[in-house]
């Protein structure tokens, strides 16, 4: 009777130890099977996602470009031009803060439209920064600005990205720069000279000067 005994809880060990095995089988199956299923649920995410951003910019590429044949003043905007920059602005926040959720990889953003990120960044700035203190908030996100910051701070990683991977669009973006701000040291020169007063000049000139 004591090795029928035997037999049996010897029988009845070895089956719990192959259960338990199974068992741990089949939950290293599950995990696995959540992780892919994790895996593509993101790649999935960041398509749709990428789709959207894609269709959202050419939904107003032609303000954009019309942004880019305003004059370099902002002051001397028509009403129905800043209305243009302020729609522009809006959509390109909308954008750079999808970019800068990290519910996506932000590369695919910044390979498509950096260039039209920067442009349009050095034709905003200083608009932007008067409508800042409008609301009577800092003019600076490093102050502690809130309005377009997504924007602002996009278009600093987007031209980062163009120096370190494509200098030579960099390099003409800046030469864009440059001579915007030789044509509004001229408007500066004469309001001066005409009204005594003067106009902020300021830009992207750090850009320049970081390595």
């Amino acid at each position: 009777m004591e090795i029928v005994a035997y037999f049996i809880t010897a029988i009845a060990t070895l089956a719990l130890a192959v259960y338990a095995g199974f068992q741990i089988w089949l939950m290293r199956c599950q995990v696995e099977l959540i992780g892919r299923e994790i895996s593509e649920s993101k790649k999935s995410r960041d398509a749709t996602l990428v789709l959207y951003l894609l269709k959202h910019m050419h939904s107003f590429r032609g303000e954009w470009h019309d942004l880019y044949m305003l004059p370099e003043d902002h002051r001397s905007w028509t009403d129905g031009q800043r209305k243009l920059a302020d729609s522009v602005g809006v959509k390109l926040q909308e954008a750079a803060f999808l970019g800068l959720s990290g519910l996506f990889e932000r590369e695919y953003l910044i390979d498509n439209f950096a260039g039209t990120f920067v442009k349009c960044w050095l034709k905003l700035e200083d608009f932007i920064r008067d409508y800042r203190g409008e609301c009577n908030e800092p003019r600076t996100i490093e102050e502690g600005a809130f309005q377009r910051k997504h924007l602002e701070i996009f278009a600093h990683e987007c031209a980062k990205y163009l120096k370190q991977h494509h200098s030579k669009i960099y390099d003409e973006l800046m030469v864009i720069y440059n001579q915007r701000l030789s044509a509004l040291e001229k408007t500066r020169f004469r309001l001066k000279k005409e009204v005594g007063s003067s106009i902020r000049c300021k830009g992207i000139v750090r850009w320049q000067r970081k390595k």
